[in-house]
């Protein structure tokens, strides 16, 4: 017997985007099978008959995903070549009557016995990601309708690319079955509210064909609970042919607060990091340390996974860290760390706060005499800071709702007033690459204000 994967039932190059089929054949036995995933021409190998995992200057997203689908489409073909093999040399004399016969029909009974029985110890695997049954379920209800359809068909888009955001700032992807209250609430919420980089995967261009810059972090919590209630509507539709967690159609219930963008004042900020109840909250040294390398090193969340998790202080220290002339001529110390801009992660050199030496290093002097902590604190799941930092705001009585990337505000309002630093100093921090999206955090917009500071050694809260 012969298993094969085909793109479309044809396997020919097509201009829209086909479902791949297997296919089992045996003399004049044949069973052809769509496996219901849709790829695109150029993501498929036509001589090797495989999905194109590794392309040249794609999107980091997108190649994640064709890799997910390969494993997924290459799992159902190995099942079903093995069985098909092993049949035909355990029962040949079988096989030779339905060949002789033309029984067809029991040949294609046998396969599809095999594909059931697969699927049903696979059964969370096969499940589709979210936006594609979402961008599907749009694709074919409004895309081809009037003129008068064409807003509330891009609206609806928007709200896919705002959760695709999601998946790539987290480097993960939302199957149907796995949007639950708790990612929602604790995580998509969060990262809508407070990390999300408007326009992050727009393709816009202006006329003369650059690309449109877009200001702004954060959705508004309208908008927020609009694309929840599209997920609700989507899960009611496709129910029938998807599994959704059960969450979408009992739990998911969003009151817009619209709360503003808050950053701490100097005394709250000593309220969290100087915060010891270590009796009644587990893991709080961790916590408080990643919250102090979130403020003095000016990051988002993601960007502290990826500049420290799975690597050593000595690591960090040989391969990021550098000495550098300020405006003065002084040799100040730069981390060259990650920084999330426009569809991937990029680099920013920051200058050094010895705090930051202190949290990374256990000082400077020691990382310069090859004396380095064995490891970093352990990382723990993103939302659990979220929810630590929840938990210490009440106890200390900051009744604000602060989040994480309140730590982000408060350090470049901070820095700016005791150093009196202008914008482009600030940017070094942020890693933004206007002056308009650093605005964004500030309290005034006051760009005139000379810099004087030497920014290494100093300490930043007082």
């Amino acid at each position: 017997m012969n298993a094969e994967l085909r793109f479309g039932n044809a396997n020919k190059p097509d201009k829209k985007p086909q479902s791949l089929y297997l296919r089992i054949r045996h003399n004049n036995l044949y069973w052809n099978k769509s496996l219901k995933i849709k790829i695109d021409a150029e993501d498929w190998n036509f001589k090797k008959r495989e999905i194109i995992t590794h392309k040249s200057f794609n999107n980091p997203i997108h190649s994640q995903h064709l890799k997910e689908v390969s494993e997924r489409v290459n799992g159902i073909y190995y099942t079903l070549k093995y069985k098909s093999e092993h049949f035909i040399h355990t029962n040949k004399l079988i096989v030779d009557e339905w060949v002789k016969e033309k029984k067809r029909k029991a040949f294609i009974e046998l396969c599809e016995d095999w594909y059931t029985d697969y699927l049903k110890t696979k059964e969370v695997a096969i499940q589709p990601f979210l936006v594609d049954v979402m961008q599907s379920h749009i694709d074919r209800r409004l895309k081809k309708e009037p003129a008068s359809f064409k807003d509330r068909y891009r609206r609806l888009n928007d709200f896919i690319t705002n959760i695709r955001g999601f998946e790539l700032f987290w480097n993960k992807r939302i199957k149907t079955n796995r949007l639950d209250a708790e990612l929602l609430f604790d995580e998509m919420i969060p990262f809508f509210r407070d990390e999300y980089e408007k326009g992050c995967l727009s393709t816009a261009t202006r006329k003369d064909g650059k690309p449109i810059e877009f200001s702004g972090i954060g959705l508004k919590d309208n908008t927020i609970k609009q694309i929840i209630g599209f997920i609700g509507q989507v899960a009611k539709k496709q129910k029938k042919n998807f599994e959704f967690h059960s969450d979408i159609f009992d739990e998911f219930s969003f009151t817009p607060e619209d709360a503003p963008k808050l950053a701490l004042t100097p005394n709250q900020l000593s309220l969290i990091m100087e915060f010891s109840d270590r009796d009644n909250f587990p893991s709080l040294d961790n916590r408080i340390w990643f919250f102090k390398v979130m403020y003095y090193g000016c990051f988002r969340i993601n960007e502290v996974f990826a500049s420290l998790k799975d690597r050593t202080p000595k690591q960090v220290w040989e391969n990021d860290i550098e000495k550098l002339k300020d405006a003065k001529g002084n040799l100040v110390y730069h981390w060259k760390c990650r920084n999330f801009k426009q569809k991937k992660f990029h680099y920013k050199k920051i200058p050094m706060f010895n705090e930051l030496g202190d949290l990374l290093f256990g000082g400077f002097e020691n990382a310069e005499q090859g004396i380095f902590p064995d490891s970093f604190p352990s990382f723990s799941h993103e939302h659990t800071y979220r929810k630590a930092l929840k938990k210490i705001c009440n106890k200390v009585g900051i009744t604000e709702k602060i989040t994480p990337h309140a730590f982000r505000r408060s350090f470049l309002r901070h820095v700016k007033k005791k150093y009196s630093l202008n914008h482009s100093d600030l940017m070094q921090f942020s890693g933004h690459q206007t002056e308009r999206a650093l605005l964004i955090y500030l309290d005034d917009l006051d760009n005139n204000v000379p810099t004087e500071a030497n920014l290494n050694q100093k300490t930043i809260r007082s």
